[in-house]
């Protein structure tokens, strides 16, 4: 039951969390502790369970990442091929979509190190830009992703990724807490996500 009380909590408000009031914020993070310690998977960094498309459903985040894109907030997709050991962060808003690709190292029993490839932008299925980047022209991309977003531009980390510290998974959810490589982990940002059906 904890598991539909933390999703439902994360639907009552808007979309993605956008926008989320502080005291809804204050709610999810506090049930987010509450399942973490109730969490059913061992070694989350490497267990099969991660394999799959997420849908987003609360972020604490800003712009991109949390599906803001101007005045819009579109869906937001993580897809996890451990396969490849690759992930893609997919964000869709009408005929526009844009798809962040990453790899990862393990760095713990819960923990992976992410590093950002390339992103793609399409238009009506039709891929019209692909830039592979170093850190510091993600951080460029991102930026102005952030600035198109109508949002400030976060603290980037400029190492090309971040850390994931996994808090809770199982077939339906999972929780993270993600933070850029320079910053604090007391500032990450929350990310609950439902497996896409």
């Amino acid at each position: 039951m904890p598991v539909l009380t933390s999703v439902q909590l994360c639907k009552s408000g808007p979309k993605n969390g956008v926008g989320a009031s502080e005291d809804l914020i204050l709610s999810v993070k506090e049930k987010a502790t509450e399942l973490a310690k109730l969490n059913p998977t061992q070694r989350q960094a490497t267990s099969p369970m991660l394999d799959g498309k997420w849908r987003l459903v609360f972020s604490t985040t800003k712009g991109p990442s949390s599906g803001m894109l101007g005045p819009f907030v579109g869906d937001v997709f993580q897809d996890i091929v451990l396969e490849q050991e690759k992930y893609f962060n997919i964000l869709e808003l009408g005929f526009v979509e844009a798809v962040l690709s990453a790899h990862w190292d393990v760095m713990g029993q819960e923990k992976w190190r992410v590093f950002f490839d390339d992103i793609q932008f399409s238009l009506f299925g039709i891929p019209v830009f692909k830039k592979e980047f170093s850190s510091s022209q993600r951080d460029q991309v991102l930026e102005g992703l952030d600035t198109l977003g109508g949002t400030e531009k976060e603290a980037r980390s400029s190492n090309n990724g971040g850390i994931w510290d996994m808090a809770y998974c199982n077939d339906t959810l999972r929780v993270l807490w993600a933070y850029g490589v320079q910053r604090e982990a007391s500032k990450a940002s929350i990310y609950v996500l439902e497996r896409e059906k």
